[in-house]
């Protein structure tokens, strides 16, 4: 990860316009993150689980009652990795007439890939469930923006803030072949 910001108002080529505008900063920042959470399942690439017990099997013909067993519970994942998101942040902040009306405006973009989820393609005929697999995708992105707008007197601060945002999502899954090892 990483970011940068540079005040522009504190340069002295920009000595001329402090009048009108007191603050100037242009801001950026990009970073990737990991998510291993996925509720109380921590260990999704650990070997098969299997539960003694259940209703148990019949065998033969002329079974009368079940015979105890065992089922699989749940299948393991060897190649489970993290979730991955990049995430960008584009900023700029001014103040101008003398710190009157203050304004921030940021533009946000996120790209998460490898999501931890359970794949919705299996065919009914396996009789199980697949394991979690890292086969989630979405991508947000939208902007925010906040006004101040101040006043001073002698005896108090008034001030009006105003905060908008709006954001657009999409969220995918890949339909790739599994491999459940």
């Amino acid at each position: 990860a990483g970011s940068v910001g540079w005040i522009v108002s504190e340069e002295s080529f920009f000595k001329p316009l402090k009048k009108v505008v007191s603050y100037l900063k242009l801001r950026a920042s990009v970073g990737m993150v990991g998510n291993d959470n996925n509720g109380n399942n921590r260990f999704l690439y650990l070997p098969d689980a299997y539960v003694l017990g259940g209703d148990g099997y019949y065998f033969g013909t002329n079974a009368g009652s079940a015979q105890p067993g065992a089922y699989e519970a749940t299948k393991s994942n060897a190649d489970v990795t993290w979730e991955k998101a990049v995430k960008q942040n584009y900023g700029i902040d001014f103040s101008i007439f003398n710190e009157r009306l203050g304004v921030s405006v940021d533009w946000f973009k996120e790209n998460r890939r490898d999501i931890l989820t359970t794949p919705d393609y299996m065919p009914g005929i396996l009789g199980m469930t697949l394991p979690i697999m890292n086969v989630g995708k979405t991508e947000n992105k939208g902007y925010r923006c906040r006004e101040q707008i101040k006043k001073n007197s002698r005896s108090a601060t008034q001030a009006l803030r105003l905060f908008y945002m709006y954001k657009k999502g999409k969220t995918q899954k890949k339909h790739r072949k599994a491999h459940v090892t």
